[in-house]
């Protein structure tokens, strides 16, 4: 008999890339409504380029083209919105509520609160700082909103009171408050693969080229001075990014790393799909190369965790790490050339 008290949403905690929240709040929704058995094919027609940013807080991320994050665009996920202009005590308590009957009703809630406000998060010492937030879970009789987050570096779920979500709220630093309301199509198919797409989309990675980001005139002079670069070469730039580590003793962003290794998984995932749909003739050795790259890519994002732990061997460990990403660069611009023009005889 469902509990109308208490309703949990569909969600994976684990879910296969979660650098950045916006990444573990959509790959959440997807592997809990489907499993984690669509990603492999989801992965052959988005995530597939990535950006470096020198002058953004996130320098290396993975991009998903047509601003694409949350697949609505796929028709996987849809959503509308409910908007406090003004943030007063009334507005968001009706809001809140609202956020509750929709969970109640099957639907995620994202929104943007102070996290500052938080009790998980600020040690009884309230602080400024608006962030997101996925609500994907609703106690009536606790009057608990479940969610998930970043806690002193850790992802994990924990509970926010509808008291503490419209205090934060209410506190947000962007003077409106705006909660989307996210459903999952649990009928969702996809359509057959379109190759051409993907050959296009390796093509632009291995070639470091972004065409939707490329033409902008407001980047222009960024991409010029070698400020934005897509494609392979980021990860150039984040070997560079550890040898800087290595000259200043700077601190190390594991965030930066992950980013890396989610973009491996992601690889490897989408030639498991390619391979096992009879894609590809030489399937066994892409496989092989694109698992020992994401195996290779596992093994960095630990030894650098290590490195982290200011080890008497920290210098040698960089070094390795630096290598390591060398080497799986030059593994990736063999391969993938080899398979784009596999892919591209179909």
């Amino acid at each position: 008999m469902e509990n109308k008290m208490m309703k949990l949403l569909p969600f994976e905690m684990n879910p296969q890339i979660r650098t950045y929240l916006n990444h573990a709040y959509a790959f959440g929704i997807v592997e809990g409504t489907f499993g984690n058995e669509i990603i492999p094919r989801l992965a052959c027609e988005t995530y597939v380029n990535c950006v470096y940013s020198r002058d953004n807080a996130n320098k290396f991320y993975i991009y998903t083209y047509n601003d694409d994050g949350w697949f609505e665009k796929k028709g996987i996920i849809s959503h509308d919105a409910h908007v406090c202009n003004d943030p007063d005590l009334k507005c968001v308590s009706e809001a809140v509520a609202i956020a509750a009957e929709r969970i109640s009703g099957g639907e995620y809630v994202y929104c943007c609160p102070n996290e500052g406000y938080f009790y998980m998060h600020n040690d009884g010492n309230p602080y400024d700082f608006d962030h997101e937030c996925l609500l994907w879970g609703v106690d009536f009789e606790k009057k608990t909103f479940q969610t998930s987050g970043y806690v002193r570096g850790v992802y994990m779920p924990y509970e926010v009171g509808f008291d503490e979500l419209t205090d934060a709220l209410i506190h947000v630093q962007s003077g409106y408050v705006e909660l989307l309301f996210y459903k999952a199509d649990s009928d969702f198919e996809f359509e057959p693969l379109n190759v051409d797409n993907v050959v296009f989309l390796l093509s632009e990675y291995i070639s470091s080229e972004c065409s939707e980001l490329s033409g902008r005139a407001d980047i222009k002079d960024y991409i010029d001075t070698g400020k934005l670069k897509f494609g392979i070469d980021v990860w150039d730039e984040l070997a560079s990014y550890l040898e800087e580590i290595g000259r200043s003793g700077g601190f190390l962003d594991m965030r930066y790393i992950r980013s890396f290794l989610d973009h491996k998984n992601l690889m490897n995932q989408r030639l498991k799909y390619l391979s096992e749909n009879n894609y590809l003739r030489n399937a066994q050795i892409y496989r092989t190369k694109a698992n020992e790259i994401y195996r290779t890519a596992n093994n960095l994002f630990f030894m650098l965790m290590k490195y982290k732990c200011k080890r008497s061997d920290a210098d040698e460990i960089l070094s390795r790490a630096v290598e390591k990403i060398k080497e799986i660069n030059r593994a990736e611009r063999d391969y993938l050339n080899c398979l784009i023009h596999e892919l591209s005889a179909i």
